[in-house]
């Protein structure tokens, strides 16, 4: 397979005054080294270098025979007079020096739009022959432009939102890349940057075929990788070399067995692509509802990773038939079939589209018959496919023009990944699972978190992890990975860790040597991102997770200590960014009123669905569990309370989260007893970027008015809180006794701390003022009040004669009254047909910008939501181009603001 040299990048990650670094993916070992000019600059004015990284570069990292990566690093002192400042446009160039040759970026062909190798590329510069470039944060909060979003699926049926992001850039001059102070300062990534969960068979089959080309192959063309399984039993496969007693229906040597033997080649025979279901949902106990695509090599995650963020390594295009579309050169259904089929075939590897066993051909059944059938769905995935690369030149120009910063969430490794300490006890005690989540993270580690801080990788623990993972796989070696290193590497990621049991029966969280969190401070706020995967408590073994362990007691040292520093701001910053790619704050019509039945009706489904005989799917015998109904922050009180207890200092605040495959905003104020004015802490979910909630919640949303009215009926959500428990917290009515008091409410107020809601109780129920609560807060959804002839014409209701449909139905016997019911359902049924009339919740693909406006003396923050879309009547083959389809807006201080308990 021809590989170019360089295989992803440039991708712009951590600036700061004193540092700039820049990450690369190449086919060979090199050096690099960054340099930087000031302002706009054509690569052929290259001697006047503002500064560059120091001689000879930075070396890059092996990480298999083709696969080389490097951050390459520019380090200022404080005290240089040539610090990067606000304000101003840096652009930057790359020196590529392999063995035999030394390759810029304009050398490379990516200064100018047009093809190379075959492949299309949009100038990084925005022009032609000039350089890519980046801006800091400005020194004033009104000027900053942060962009974000989350979830990134490619055979997802929507548009991907990254590529509307360089058209934002290049085409809207509110946001041009020309204006250091209006183009995007930061780019932050919330989560499931890749899906290694769901991956298509077609796509999967591509990426098997370039893991065996990064990481190496064996001398027989095997891969050089290897994956450990416990139980896979490998029927009519040949007796491997060296077994003295092999027994093939347990897959092992009865006598003398050692590691090696439970070792299988990450290659087509034994983990084919689309055929994985029981490989991950048996061998690996993982309880992911996809899964038959699942990711399992390094090669592979490292594969996946190219193929998202740039389209050097996709195949050409090609078109078999003159009548329809040119599509990728992606595997036939013959190849998907693999060569081994059905002569030889690992009993736990599923047969296509789970069949349970191999049927005579002609049976309609079998899998041969079952592939014709699914011959249209797999075409699909290649014209999906086609359509996702088809973008990925100016994915890579947006990544090469936007300091870009990364954080996990369950995707990037799996669907419900550590859920509760009973999912993680049967994950990480099978090899598999165990080698899927160090090949998750080792990759997480390489092509996103090494990125976010570099100077933290180059001592302690994290350079150790770039070191081990550099010897996973040897240069002399045939097959791999050294098992004493994959260890090591277990160790740092604390995979072999288990939260100690609490007497309460909750579970605390871990403590592993890798910590993922991170923040970047600017001029006028600081940028906090939060691990809440690997730091998790739980209320019990089964239960919720509490997604950033924390504490009601200020004083204990917790997980959320350790992830965002003590507040209030003492250096003139105004508000604090948290990147949570969990939705900390849901609309509370979700997270008061629905979701605590939410995950009965995921139980009662995942009882009638079956895998296969005898295995079922979903919650897999934890009840009560499933991901999507029981990850909200909501689940756990005391610990989202120790949240907004730690953000309450800030007074200004604003949550970017993700995950939830819509977009939305909501507002909290955040009420202490000694304080008059409350905290602000604002929500902004933009989800995803290609990827949107399920069709069935959506046509609910579309089709039912019930739905609409409950959106639309501005409903809140309140709390409050003591944390001692007073005598007598509230004063019921005359004529009112304990008894009258809801059993759900009555249990709340008999253990400390006590949080309880503000409805529900018997009519004239008052907070006692003797004993007033220690806090107390209101979230309220934001909608978008913009006039209609404000938001972009898609989603523009049709116009209506109000005067004269109401004179109209006046007149209730006459024939003018049905022409005016005709009308409403004929608008109606318009603003159906588009399902983009959502002025609170946005289901479409998405990316959000988050912008700062004042008002007088309070400061506004601005969630605008950007998608694409045309009229239902329009017709027409001209790309789509985004618009500002949902704007939000909240005020950061709101002195008028009434406590919930008055």
């Amino acid at each position: 397979m021809a590989l170019p040299l360089l295989l992803a990048g440039p991708i712009v990650r951590r600036v700061e005054p004193t540092l700039a670094s820049v990450w690369v993916a190449l086919s060979e070992p090199a050096t690099v080294t960054l340099s930087l000019w000031e302002g706009s600059q054509i690569a052929a004015g290259s001697d006047n270098v503002f500064i560059s990284s120091e001689p000879p570069g930075i070396q890059t990292l092996r990480i298999g025979r083709r696969l080389h990566l490097a951050v390459a690093i520019i380090k200022i002192e404080k005290t240089s007079p040539r610090v990067l400042q606000a304000g101003r446009t840096y652009s930057y160039d790359l020196a590529i020096r392999t063995a035999t040759e030394t390759q810029t970026l304009k050398t490379l062909g990516l200064l100018r739009t047009g093809e190379v190798l075959g492949k299309r590329v949009e100038a990084l510069g925005f022009e032609e022959d000039v350089l890519p470039s980046f801006a800091l944060p400005p020194s004033e909060i009104t000027d900053l432009r942060v962009v974000f979003g989350s979830c990134r699926r490619p055979l997802n049926d929507h548009l991907d939102a990254m590529v509307f992001i360089d058209d934002l850039l290049h085409e809207n001059l509110d946001y041009s890349y020309k204006d250091p102070l209006k183009r995007p300062h930061q780019l932050f990534l919330g989560g499931d940057q890749i899906y290694a969960d769901d991956v298509s068979p077609v796509h999967l089959h591509m990426l098997i075929e370039q893991g065996k080309e990064l990481i190496g192959k064996a001398a027989d063309g095997e891969a050089m990788e290897q994956l450990m399984v416990d139980n896979v039993r490998r029927q009519q496969i040949p007796e491997p070399a060296g077994f003295k007693n092999y027994d093939p229906s347990i897959g092992r040597d009865t006598t003398s067995a050692t590691a090696a033997d439970f070792l299988l080649p990450a290659d087509h025979p034994y983990f084919p692509a689309g055929r994985r279901k029981l490989l991950t949902v048996v061998e690996s106990q993982m309880t992911t509802t996809a899964g038959a695509g699942h990711l399992f090599a390094l090669g592979e995650f490292a594969a996946m990773y190219l193929s998202v963020w740039s389209n050097s390594c996709w195949p050409p295009l090609v078109q078999p038939d003159p009548a329809k579309p040119a599509v990728l050169d992606l595997p036939d259904d013959a190849a998907l079939l693999d060569p081994i089929w059905p002569d030889r075939i690992p009993t736990f590897i599923d047969a296509p589209f789970d069949v349970e066993e191999t049927r005579e051909p002609d049976d309609e059944r079998s899998p041969f018959q079952m592939y014709k059938t699914a011959k249209p769905s797999l075409q699909r995935h290649r014209e999906q496919l086609t359509l996702f690369e088809s973008g990925l030149a100016k994915v890579r120009r947006v990544l090469a023009n936007i300091p870009t910063y990364m954080m996990f969430d369950d995707h990037d490794v799996t669907d419900d990944w550590n859920l509760n300490p009973t999912w993680s006890d049967r994950v990480f005690t099978t090899s598999l699972g165990v080698t899927m989540a160090r090949n998750a993270l080792a990759s997480y580690a390489l092509f996103q978190d090494w990125g976010n801080d570099p100077l933290k990788y180059e001592k302690g623990d994290y350079k150790r992890l770039l070191e081990k993972i550099e010897k996973l796989f040897p240069a002399a070696a045939t097959q791999g990975p050294n098992l004493e290193v994959a260890n090591d590497i277990d160790v740092l990621l604390g995979l072999n860790l288990r939260g100690a049991p609490q007497l309460d029966g909750s579970v605390a969280a871990v403590n592993p040597p890798i910590k993922w969190h991170y923040s970047v401070p600017g001029p006028k706020h600081l940028a906090v991102a939060l691990d809440n995967r690997t730091r998790r408590s739980f209320l019990s073994r089964n239960g919720p997770p509490g997604n950033v362990a924390g504490s009601l007691d200020p004083t204990e040292r917790t997980v959320q200590t350790e992830q965002i520093p003590a507040g209030p701001f003492t250096d003139g910053k105004e508000v604090l960014l948290v990147i949570a790619p969990l939705q900390v704050l849901g609309p509370p019509i979700l997270d008061e009123l629905v979701a605590p039945a939410s995950y009965r009706a995921y139980d009662i489904k995942d009882f009638g669905d079956k895998l296969h005989p005898g295995l079922r799917f979903g919650s897999r015998a934890m009840v009560g569990t499933d991901p999507d109904a029981i990850e909200a922050w909501a689940f756990d009180p005391k610990t989202l309370e120790a949240l907004l207890q730690r953000l309450e200092p800030y007074r200004q605040v604003v949550l970017l989260s993700g995950d939830v495959h819509y977009s939305a905003s909501n507002v909290m104020s955040y009420f202490k007893k000694a304080i008059a004015e409350p905290a602000r802490i604002v929500q902004f979910t933009s989800s995803g970027l290609k990827n949107v909630m399920p069709s069935d919640i959506t046509t609910v949303d579309r089709s039912l008015s019930i739905a609409h009215k409950i959106v639309r009926a501005n409903i809140g959500a309140e709390r409050l809180g003591w944390l001692t428990k007073p005598s007598n917290p509230v004063l019921l009515p005359d004529g009112k006794s304990e008894r009258d008091i809801p059993r759900a409410l009555r249990a709340k107020l008999r253990h400390a701390p006590i949080m309880v809601p503000t409805y529900g109780w018997p009519e004239g129920t008052t907070v006692n003022p003797a004993a007033p609560p220690d806090w107390s807060w209101r979230v309220e959804p934001i909608f978008d009040v913009r006039p209609d002839a404000e938001r972009p014409r898609a989603m523009q209701p049709l116009e209506i004669d109000t005067a004269t449909i109401q004179a109209q139905l006046e007149e209730k016997d006459a024939p003018q009254a049905l022409d005016a019911y005709q009308a409403l359902a004929a608008r109606h049924q318009y603003a159906l047909r588009t399902l983009r009339n959502s002025r609170q919740i946005l289901f479409r693909s998405n990316f959000g910008v988050v912008r700062f406006e004042r008002r007088g003396v309070v400061l506004h923050a601005i969630h605008e939501m950007y998608t694409a879309a045309r009229a239902p009547e329009d017709i027409g083959t001209e790309p789509l181009k985004p618009e500002l389809f949902v704007l939000h807006e909240a005020a950061l201080q709101a002195p008028d603001a009434t406590r919930p308990e008055k």
